[in-house]
């Protein structure tokens, strides 16, 4: 045995590469879970789709290119312990690896094989401090190491908190968050199309408020890209 595959071999005796969706099996290769979730976890295929369930959702509310989700996300289902891993773990490695399972679709998809810079959903400084990282930026980033194009995870500033999006209807949603986000005035994304991501898509009020901002600048295409959308 070779001297990195006893180191691997010992860490892993004391730290189990632990399938992130059942915590039950060691999970082997690129993609962070076992062959039994694999199996069952519930891929979208949205890559491979010019119209879909987020196309339908931000329908009149914002002009896309293309947009895709990884997961379907149903409550007390493993995307849901998947989802929660996450974002409570502590490990932000976990989001970078959904990225890069993501990050070989979209490399694959002709829908986004034009991506110029990639765009995460930011966290209010306070929440980003307790949790350690940014969630979407971390995922970002993983998309960023396959499709080849920068991650810019200071180009959106969050500047206020806002409450649960998963309750309320429209109208207050977007009340909620309007002026949460602004725009680094010292990254120019104009003339670009950008692929904005963030983890989990509830209602679209976050992703439509940080859109809405990017395209206020001229000649820019948006794209997004979230680990998993809610069903309804």
């Amino acid at each position: 045995m070779k001297a990195g595959e006893l180191i691997e071999h010992v860490v892993n005796l004391f730290y189990p590469k632990l399938c992130l969706a059942c915590e039950c099996e060691n999970y082997s290769g690129t993609i962070p879970v076992c062959v039994s979730c694999l199996a069952e976890l519930p891929l979208t295929n949205m890559h491979n789709q010019q119209e879909n369930l987020i196309t339908e959702r931000l329908l009149g509310r914002i002009n896309l290119h293309s947009a895709a989700a990884l997961f379907y996300f149903t409550k007390k289902s493993k995307v849901q312990h998947l989802v929660h891993q996450v974002k409570y773990s502590g490990d932000p490695t976990i989001a970078n690896m959904l990225g890069h399972w993501m990050g070989r679709y979209l490399s694959k998809s002709d829908l986004f094989n034009q991506i110029d810079m990639i765009v995460p959903v930011p966290l209010h400084k306070d929440k980003l401090q307790k949790r350690g990282y940014n969630q979407s930026a971390e995922f970002g980033k993983g998309l960023a190491d396959i499709l080849g194009s920068p991650c810019l995870p200071d180009a959106l500033r969050r500047t206020k908190q806002s409450v649960s999006q998963t309750t309320g209807n429209r109208t207050a949603r977007l009340l909620n968050v309007h002026e949460s986000f602004s725009l680094n005035t010292g990254i120019d994304l104009s003339g670009k199309h950008i692929l904005l991501v963030d983890d989990v898509l509830t209602t679209g009020a976050t992703i439509e408020a940080c859109a809405t901002k990017i395209l206020a600048l001229p000649d820019t295409k948006i794209s997004i890209c979230v680990m998993a959308i809610v069903m309804d």
